[in-house]
């Protein structure tokens, strides 16, 4: 692993620290890998770059703001 990305992931970590409860064993920490188009993958990165963080950061924080509203979804 990168110096770069073992910062990233420290980062990471620590922005999980501050959304976990520590009363909770529910809020442990888990991490998943997933695949996206190279089409979305691009606009990730994009936007990522946009903030100042990083694609891994950001898509983390994507994930927990939506899971935070409840997953809304669009209507068809």
């Amino acid at each position: 692993m990168s110096n770069q990305s073992s910062t990233d992931r420290q980062q990471f970590d620590e922005y999980l620290d501050l959304k976990e409860s520590s009363q909770n064993s529910l809020n442990q920490r888990r991490m998943f890998r997933t695949a996206l188009p190279a089409s979305y993958f691009v606009r990730l990165e994009y936007e990522a770059v946009k903030r100042g963080t990083t694609s891994f950061k950001f898509a983390g924080m994507i994930l927990m703001a939506y899971l935070d509203k409840n997953c809304p979804l669009k209507s068809s």
